[in-house]
């Protein structure tokens, strides 16, 4: 309509329109013709160019005249008393040629139109006919039923009316819950069905266009999408799911397997092999794998084999030199004690042959730790006859006695207090031997109140500890007992030295428990 409206105008400015009214006066006859022939073609052209199927009709009140776009012929006459009491610029109802709408304009423009003062007038109509069409187009485009509401007039519908829901409508509008000029959204309920009520009113009539549709129609193609979209979801988490098994099985499953294989070679498990087949590129790279880990385990193998041969070469080395060590210390102090104190030579042969014996009967590299304590004992008794100042103390933990050292581990330890500490000091003859297990770790610590080291050569003699071959300002005895500990267990086992809480040296002794290291 407000195309129309529009359309109305346009043609109230064309100038053939305009002229026409004065064409019999000033013009021959024949220009008058061709000009309302020029209109009549115009007229037609905007009927068939329009898709509104309107009726265009223009007349001129001085020539008492009327072109229409559906009726060539001046048929048409206006009642000149009620053309008067016609809205203008505006559409409005009209019965008089049946139900229509219809829209004037007057050209001059006035506000309050006189028919003598008017050039002409142009009127655009419109049936109830297409109204019903454009109401069936809408029905028929599955949107529901629709009709025109007027409460002055009877509704326009195309075929048929829900009577129940024109009642609900009119009820709405009369209580104001729907509102000219806006689009009105409601849902009702008839006879237990529900109804989508929208509502929209025109702004060049008086009336509204009031749709309804059943809710369940109205939801259909929603509901038929949800179904849609929940089946495709499904559908793709089912395809999602088996590419991601299909994966899994010959991707991720296979790179797992051989990432905890290699985790397991790091670790020192050399004999890890992979024993998973998946059918494709995969099996190669297991196989190569398998022939790097069995000669990665050869070869470690061959290397470890041959460093535990050297270690024991070493451990051997170091076991023979103290044997010697021990005998000579023990030849020497018969030699010198042979003519002062023959008791002391008598228990220290007896000592040495109770040694030896020991030694040639279990014929081991390791003795439980109470053997070399009743050895260190026999020691000190044999000690105490040359030097009766001489006192000593051995607490040892029972569990620790179980324990297994290295053969005369500990003697050479407790010949040093004697002979560079006690011996070296007068008034002194204190030596403790305790001994405990802590955190997992046998410790034996040796006291004595004796001369001492003070800490720049404890310094220096934990320095020369250390080194892998012995320095010929150290003895034999310590760097022997401190690079068997080592070679034997490990690098935190052997000698620290502090000074003693009795006024001399505190040497101590430790190893890492190992499981099995104890005697049956």
């Amino acid at each position: 309509m407000k195309q129309l409206e529009v359309l109305t105008v346009l043609l109230s400015n064309d100038s053939s329109i305009k002229s026409y009214g004065n064409s019999k006066d000033f013009s021959p006859y024949l220009n008058s013709l061709l000009l309302r022939k020029i209109i009549e073609e115009k007229l037609l052209t905007q009927s068939y160019a329009n898709i509104v199927q309107s009726n265009i009709s223009i007349y001129w009140p001085r020539l008492d005249e009327v072109l229409s776009s559906l009726n060539h012929s001046p048929k048409k006459v206006y009642n000149k008393e009620q053309w008067s009491t016609l809205p203008k610029f505006k559409w409005f109802i009209s019965r008089e040629n049946g139900f229509e709408l219809r829209y004037i304009l007057v050209a001059p423009y006035l506000i309050v139109p006189e028919l003598k003062s008017v050039n002409y007038t142009i009127e655009t109509s419109l049936t109830v006919n297409f109204l019903k069409n454009v109401l069936r187009s809408v029905e028929a485009a599955g949107n529901g039923s629709s009709f025109f509401y007027n409460p002055s007039f009877e509704p326009i519908y195309a075929d048929k009316l829900n009577e129940s829901v024109f009642q609900k409508v009119k009820d709405l509008y009369a209580t104001g819950r729907f509102s000219n000029g806006e689009l009105n959204h409601q849902t009702i309920t008839i006879d237990n069905e529900s109804y989508l009520l929208q509502a929209v009113s025109s702004t060049s009539l008086d009336w509204s266009l009031v749709q309804y549709i059943p809710l369940d129609d109205y939801l259909k193609p929603l509901n038929l999408t949800k179904k849609i979209s929940r089946a495709s979801l499904i559908f793709l988490i089912l395809i999602g799911s088996f590419m991601y098994l299909i994966l899994y099985r010959n991707i991720k499953r296979p790179i797992t397997y051989l990432v905890r294989k290699l985790e397991a070679l790091g670790s020192g498990k050399y004999e890890s092999r992979v024993h998973l087949r998946v059918n494709n590129e995969f099996d190669y790279l297991f196989d190569r794998f398998n022939d790097m880990a069995s000669r990665i385990q050869i070869l470690i193998e061959d290397v470890y084999e041959e460093k535990l041969r050297s270690k024991e070469a070493i451990y051997k080395q170091l076991q023979s030199q103290i044997n010697p060590h021990f005998l000579y210390n023990c030849l020497f102090y018969i030699v010198s004690m042979a003519k002062k104190n023959p008791d002391a030579v008598t228990a220290m042969a007896q000592n040495l042959a109770y040694y030896y014996r020991f030694i040639t009967k279990n014929n081991s590299y390791e003795i439980p730790l109470s053997e070399e304590l009743k050895l260190i004992t026999s020691y000190l008794s044999v000690q105490t006859l040359r030097n009766p100042n001489l006192h000593y103390h051995i607490d040892v933990e029972e569990l620790l006695k179980q324990a297994l050292i290295p053969p005369l581990i500990l003697q050479p330890i407790v010949e040093n207090s004697v002979v560079h500490g006690i011996d070296n000091k007068l008034g002194s003859g204190i030596i403790t031997i305790k001994g405990a297990t802590l955190e997992g770790v046998h410790y034996i610590v040796v006291e004595d109140d004796g001369y001492g080291l003070t800490p720049t050569q404890m310094q220096n003699l934990s320095s020369q500890l250390e080194n892998k071959y012995r320095d010929n300002e150290i003895g034999c005895g310590l760097w022997n007992i401190h690079q068997r500990m080592q070679h034997r267990y490990d690098h935190t086992s052997g000698l620290t030295f502090e000074v003693s809480t009795l006024g001399g040296l505190k040497v101590t002794l430790s190893w890492k428990c190992i499981e099995g290291k104890v005697q049956d």
